[in-house]
């Protein structure tokens, strides 16, 4: 967790993901997005309010990263990947996908 909060202070002041990462990069699908949003609608006490584009993003790497967790489990990869970004702007623009920044692919051999 203290790479993703190191790499998430660089990200202010960077507009490109570091350069490992530039290529690095996964589209989730809209039934991902669709839980999603479910789990959003059900988890009324984290938004009391309308949430800021800020929190909703961090609400759904937290999510998506819960379910890349099982996902991975159940096709028995027990390495760990975390997302630590997600491009906003695709978000509102494209609604069946969202661009993923994925770490520790080193692990994987992606490298």
């Amino acid at each position: 967790m203290q790479t993703v909060q190191k790499w998430r202070s660089k990200a202010i002041t960077q507009t490109q993901p570091p350069q490992h990462l530039q290529n690095i990069k996964t589209i989730v699908s809209i039934s991902y997005i669709n839980k999603i949003s479910q789990n959003l609608t059900n988890n009324t006490e984290d938004f009391k309010r309308i949430p800021t584009v800020e929190e909703l993003k961090q609400f759904i790497i937290k999510q998506t990263n819960e379910l890349l967790t099982a996902h991975l489990k159940c096709i028995k990869i027990e390495k760990k990947l975390e997302i630590v970004d997600i491009n906003v702007n695709s978000l509102f623009q494209n609604q069946n996908a969202i661009e993923l920044y994925i770490i520790d692919l080193k692990e994987l051999g992606m490298f």
